[in-house]
């Protein structure tokens, strides 16, 4: 799947992307582990049924204007027996933003346990990549060294629905559902790192459906991520301290996922203050360059 911003490459062996590049940069922001690549929360990394699966590829839309990819797969282990996975990767011509929409749908004939985990692995062992998680405290950074110890990082009381990796001169960001977020997570190895997050587990009742909805989108340009939508990711760039009575210069950069007319008001708290000051509203007017 391509269009001007982004091109994604599929496998039926678990349903995933293995190449996601950006088309600004060229830069391959996948590893080989696989994007887009889905599980039951009630089972392991390697016991998932739905990460062994061969999943059926069929592309049901493709008008010039948006393709829809449609994976279908069924568990074959006892504890999931009868539970199948249905996903559809749409992408549109006119953004870099890639969404995807989740049914786990229950044809046995019991009653069963189920829940999403996104397992996403955008990472390089060649460029630099760091990654970036919304949390209550403020947002956390992390930089990945293939060559370091293994590392985690448990986001239990993340504070927005995002989750970013700036990787090369490219970067992502993953947008799930807050709704449904237990937590995200970052796993970081010599073999990959990636962006994970699960949902909430639910009883899920014979002939009944779970369902759930995230998203992808690529851009380059930004060295941070510290705020991101369906509509634009960005990062403001400047000193870690402020000294008392000294001037500083910060630096606002927005990537637009779709064009858009607005306003950006700039606020900020001191310490412990509770109530933001502002500091400015300029206009806001987000355009796509297509390559």
């Amino acid at each position: 799947m391509e269009n001007s911003f982004v091109r994604l490459r599929f496998q039926p062996r678990g349903g995933k992307c293995v190449s996601c590049i950006c088309l600004s940069t060229g830069e391959e922001l996948a590893s080989e582990y696989g994007v887009f690549e889905e599980h039951c929360g009630s089972q392991s990394y390697l016991r998932s049924d739905f990460r062994r699966a061969v999943f059926s590829m069929i592309l049901d839309k493709n008008d010039g204007v948006s393709a829809t990819l449609v994976m279908e797969a069924e568990a074959s282990t006892p504890e999931l027996k009868g539970v199948k996975l249905k996903k559809k990767v749409t992408m549109r011509r006119d953004t870099p933003l890639v969404r995807a929409a989740y049914e786990m749908k229950n044809d046995s004939e019991e009653k069963k346990k189920l829940s999403f985990w996104f397992h996403n692995c955008f990472c390089s062992k060649r460029l630099p990549t760091r990654y970036f998680i919304p949390s209550e405290e403020g947002i956390k950074e992390m930089t990945y060294n293939p060559e370091g110890p293994t590392s985690e990082e448990l986001t239990q009381d993340a504070s927005r629905a995002w989750s970013a990796a700036v990787i090369g001169k490219s970067g992502v960001v993953c947008l799930a559902e807050y709704r449904n977020l237990s937590y995200f997570y970052n796993y970081l190895s010599d073999l990959y790192a990636d962006i994970e997050w699960r949902e909430t587990e639910a009883d899920v009742k014979p002939g009944s459906r779970l369902t759930s909805r995230a998203a992808v989108a690529v851009f380059s340009g930004l060295q941070s991520v510290g705020g991101a939508g369906e509509t634009f990711g960005g990062g403001i760039e400047g000193p870690d301290r402020i000294e008392s009575g000294r001037n500083v210069s910060f630096e606002l950069v927005v990537y637009g996922f779709a064009e858009m007319k607005g306003e950006v008001a700039l606020s900020w708290r001191v310490g412990d203050e509770r109530i933001a000051q502002p500091i400015l509203t300029a206009p806001l007017n987000l355009s796509l360059i297509h390559i």
